[in-house]
């Protein structure tokens, strides 16, 4: 081949074209073999599952377990209904104090609690009739509990009474004596 037929055939392979003829040689052009891509995949997946809401809700007042508490209802009337603890499905009938028109007073039941839990409140007439549902965020209850009016403690119990030791004053110091010197 001479220099032409080499530029010739380098050109075509450069340009790329698939086959050709030149001066009676058939060209043929194949593209060089590309190695495959390397993907690598890895073993293991981890799948985090994201609850769509969240375990307890911050906007509900916060009730600790045992606790009696006052709530207040219209027209509750003057017979003496029912206040159900509702958690889960599952109720608790609560022990009422005191049961006005307005308001209703009970404890609520003591719960070993391992953290906040959404439960409601049910306020039923004594006809059945469900007055109020209040939800609230059941919380364990404290292990300190400060009062503001603390009981007034006795003070300690006071010595046996002892004869009064005067001192008097003397030229090279004091002399203890019983009774009181007179000068």
């Amino acid at each position: 081949m001479t220099k032409a037929t080499t530029a010739i055939f380098a050109t075509t392979i450069i340009a790329g074209l698939c086959s050709s003829t030149y001066a009676g040689h058939r060209i043929e052009c194949k593209p060089a073999p590309r190695p495959a891509p390397k993907v690598e995949v890895q073993d293991q997946v981890w799948y985090r599952p994201v609850d769509p809401k969240p375990a307890y809700d911050i906007s509900r007042p916060n009730l600790p377990s045992g606790t009696t508490v006052t709530f207040f209802a219209p027209f509750l009337g003057t017979e003496r209904g029912c206040v159900f603890f509702l958690y889960e499905g599952v109720s608790c009938k609560c022990e009422i104090v005191d049961w006005q028109c307005e308001s209703v007073t009970a404890v609520m039941p003591k719960l070993g609690l391992d953290g906040p839990k959404n439960v409601t409140i049910r306020i039923v007439q004594p006809d059945g009739v469900i007055k109020k549902e209040i939800p609230v965020l059941y919380v364990p209850q404290p292990t300190i509990i400060v009062h503001s009016n603390t009981i007034p403690q006795p003070l300690p119990p006071a010595g046996t009474s002892a004869p009064t030791t005067y001192a008097a004053p003397v030229q090279h110091g004091a002399v203890s004596v019983q009774q009181p010197v007179q000068q």
